[in-house]
């Protein structure tokens, strides 16, 4: 029988990350490790599950090449496979922090270190309510832009990353929860109601605290 409980393991690493990065408050990111972490387990659900087929592979990826055609063809499956090889391999954030509302929320102290010889300012300054977005990536030379659609539907949110990041969970689970029916006898059916239920998407969304507080520099 096909081991599917690797890639399983994989997506509720991937789910795990992408719910802390969605209650992440801070007041000035610097660096998003639960959104990379999100990516680079995402993909390794499909690569895990892929290995656990290995002893049926020629029954297996005919049936997997219509997930697969789609992990391609698809704006936002594409994008995220392509993000996850970009926090691989670039320093650089793949996220642009926005202010999205230019009322003040607080002041707060900030000190600019000068050189030695020079006298370190203090400043009070306004922090506003900014919220992250998704930015164009490049991998191997393409860029790939913030998907608009997904799945044929045109999309709403699509420069958002808990809302992409949620569609990409929904696509793996439905891939595990599909090959689980056809090769395994829906021997892993209850672990996967049960995962569906602990995620709790509307509670994501409802929680999603990626807005943050920042100064005027960031736009």
């Amino acid at each position: 029988m096909p081991n599917i409980s690797r890639g399983f393991e994989e997506l509720k690493i991937a789910a795990k990350k992408l719910k802390d990065f969605s209650k992440s408050d801070v007041t000035y990111p610097g660096s998003y490790p639960d959104w990379d972490d999100f990516l680079i387990h995402l993909e390794l659900c499909w690569k895990k599950t892929e290995i656990g087929f290995k002893d049926i592979r020629n029954k297996f990826q005919p049936y997997q090449g219509i997930y697969t055609k789609k992990r391609k063809e698809d704006e936002l499956l594409s994008y995220l496979y392509h993000s996850r090889n970009y926090v691989e391999h670039n320093i650089h954030l793949p996220l642009t922090e926005t202010i999205i509302d230019e009322k003040t929320v607080i002041y707060t102290k900030c000190v600019f270190y000068n050189s030695p010889v020079e006298k370190d300012k203090e400043l009070i300054v306004p922090l506003f309510k900014a919220k992250l977005k998704l930015n164009a990536i490049q991998d191997i030379g393409i860029y790939y832009n913030p998907p608009k659609f997904y799945l044929g539907k045109i999309l709403n949110n699509g420069n958002d990353p808990i809302d992409v990041g949620l569609r990409g969970i929904s696509f793996y689970f439905n891939f595990l929860n599909d090959i689980d029916k056809k090769f395994n006898n829906n021997s892993l059916s209850p672990h996967l109601v049960e995962f569906w239920r602990q995620l709790n998407i509307n509670e994501i969304l409802k929680i999603n605290s990626n807005n943050f507080l920042t100064t005027k520099h960031l736009e």
